[in-house]
C-alpha cells in the first residue's frame, strides 16, 4: 500500500519554515510510520534539488525514516536523469515562456504580463509531471509490496494516486495538503 502525503515543499527541509513546524511534521511521520506500518520513505525530492536549491543538508522525511529505523529514498529525478527524461525544471520553462514572448528582462515589472509569464510557466511545467510522477513509480517499484509512505507536493497527490491506481496499485491519501492553513498563505509563515 501506498500512502500519500501532499505538502508545500518548504516543509521538507530546514529552511524558512519554523523549527517548531518541522518537527511537528517529523513527528507527523513517525506517528504514521508507526500506525501504518510504513517500511520506506519515499518524496518527491532529489539530494541535488536539496543541497543546490533548498541549500539544505537533510530532508525532514529522510530525518524522520531514519529515527524510526526505516530506509528512506529521494525520487524526483536529477539533472543527468531530466536531460535523459527530457524533464526541463520549472526556470528552464519560464526562460523559455519569456523568450517566446519576447520579454527580456530577468524581473517584470508589470504585473499583468508577470502574472502571464507564470500562468504560461506553470502550464506548460504540468505536461511534463506525468514523466516525473513515472520516475517516482519507479524509484519504489521494487518494494511496492510493502507499506511505502510517499511525501509530494500537494499539487501532485491526485494525479500520482490515479497512476498508482492505472498500474492496479492500492493507495490512500492520508492528507492532500498537509497544514493547508498555513502553507495556503506564506504571510502566516512570515514570508511575504
Amino acid at each position: 500500500m501506498v500512502y500519500i502525503i501532499g505538502v508545500d515543499h518548504l516543509v521538507q527541509y530546514r529552511g524558512p519554515v519554523d523549527e517548531k513546524l518541522l518537527n511537528e511534521f517529523i513527528m507527523f511521520i513517525n506517528e504514521l510510520i508507526a500506525e501504518k506500518k510504513i517500511t520506506l520513505a519515499a518524496e518527491e525530492l532529489s539530494e541535488e534539488s536539496l543541497r543546490d536549491v533548498c541549500m539544505s543538508d537533510t530532508s525532514t522525511v529522510k530525518m524522520a525514516a531514519e529515527s524510526s529505523g526505516i530506509k528512506h529514498v529521494f525520487c524526483d529525478p536529477d539533472d543527468g536523469e531530466r536531460k535523459n527524461l527530457g524533464i526541463p525544471y520549472h526556470a528552464d520553462v519560464r526562460d523559455m515562456v519569456k523568450k517566446k514572448m519576447g520579454v527580456e528582462e530577468k524581473f517584470i515589472l508589470d504585473a499583468g504580463l508577470r502574472n502571464k509569464v507564470e500562468e504560461e510557466t506553470d502550464r506548460l511545467s504540468r505536461t511534463f509531471w506525468p514523466a516525473r510522477e513515472k520516475h517516482w513509480l519507479s524509484r519504489i517499484s521494487g518494494r511496492l509490496r510493502e507499506n511505502i509512505l510517499f511525501i509530494c507536493g500537494h499539487e501532485h497527490v491526485e494525479s500520482f494516486r490515479k497512476l498508482l491506481a492505472d498500474r492496479g496499485l492500492d493507495s490512500e491519501i492520508i492528507e492532500p495538503f498537509w497544514k493547508r492553513d498555513i502553507f495556503s498563505d506564506y504571510a502566516n509563515l512570515g514570508l511575504s
